[in-house]
């Protein structure tokens, strides 16, 4: 199996991306209605990702762990750019 295009029970569609072993490398979908992205690692952790919530453009980067290290988006109406270490604490952040 390489690619897999399925509906949720909430009719929201997906589709899954397969590396030659059969694991999930990306995803692509619609959650709440809203559309993501995201990149997994070779232990089916999600690293990257790009998504709207409420309308808002997010990029996220992850640690090998698939905690978020660092999130970029819009807050307010102003790009906003968050880096947390990794129990999730803000460490620096702009504005």
């Amino acid at each position: 199996l390489r690619v897999m295009l399925s509906v949720s029970g909430d009719a929201e569609p997906a589709l899954a991306l397969y590396d030659a072993a059969g694991n999930p490398r990306v995803g692509v979908g619609l959650v709440g209605g809203e559309p993501g992205l995201a990149l997994i690692d070779d232990a089916g952790e999600g690293r990257a990702g790009l998504c709207l919530e409420d309308g808002r453009p997010s990029l996220w980067l992850s640690d090998a762990a698939g905690e978020i290290r660092m999130l970029l988006s819009m807050l307010g109406g102003q790009p906003a750019l968050l880096l947390m270490d990794a129990a999730g604490r803000i460490q620096w952040d702009a504005p």
